[in-house]
């Protein structure tokens, strides 16, 4: 690895380490440079700044869970079964990757009461991401035509979202226990039940 990419790797897993440990109002240009154990000039002659850095790093695998090539690895695997099974193997990785990401639920936590330019920034690229998942459901002819894809995705992926910035807080939602994996298949079979009810109707 090149003393660049190796730089770069360590600002990226920096911002990483603070957004978990310490959160999102601890981010800046010197506190990424220390955690890196880097010049924060770095940051400048690389990214172009601390909104560039966080662009990179929302761009990124470790941050958001819909990344377009295991979007479409999910469909290949699915693709001889019916669109149902497709959209709930989609939910369900959503949900389960986004488990595993306290950075960013953080980030997700943070954009809920701010807007500036660097929450712009990852809801600009999370957006990109979130279209490239919808568009799987283009191949599938004229189902667009009949369902609203984008309004169903909406309401699903912005309840796991709340459940999961809840669990944070909470140990149960409406009784179903959001820390405890019982709660979750719970919510994963209810996935599968809409996704079945929602195709089964439109076929």
């Amino acid at each position: 690895m090149k003393d660049k990419d190796r730089t770069i790797h360590k600002l990226l897993e920096a911002v990483e380490v603070i957004l978990k440990r310490d959160g999102f109002e601890a981010i800046g240009v010197n506190a990424v440079a220390r955690e890196a154990g880097v010049s924060k000039i770095l940051i400048y002659r690389y990214f172009g700044g601390m909104e560039g850095l966080l662009e990179t790093y929302a761009g990124s695998r470790n941050f958001w869970p819909a990344q377009q090539s295991e979007m479409e690895q999910i469909y290949g695997s699915h693709k001889d079964t019916d669109m149902a099974d497709i959209a709930s193997a989609l939910m369900k990785h959503f949900l389960r990757e986004l488990r595993k990401r306290p950075a960013t639920q953080e980030v997700l936590r943070w954009e809920l009461s701010h807007n500036n330019e660097i929450t712009e920034a990852f809801a600009a690229t999370r957006e990109k991401q979130g279209m490239e998942m919808i568009e799987i459901f283009a191949k599938e002819k004229g189902l667009e035509n009949r369902l609203d894809i984008k309004a169903l995705s909406a309401i699903l992926s912005a309840g796991i979202s709340y459940l999961i910035l809840r669990s944070r807080t909470s140990h149960v939602f409406l009784g179903i226990p959001i820390r405890e994996e019982e709660g979750w298949e719970r919510i994963e079979k209810t996935v599968d039940m809409i996704m079945n009810k929602v195709f089964k109707q439109e076929e």
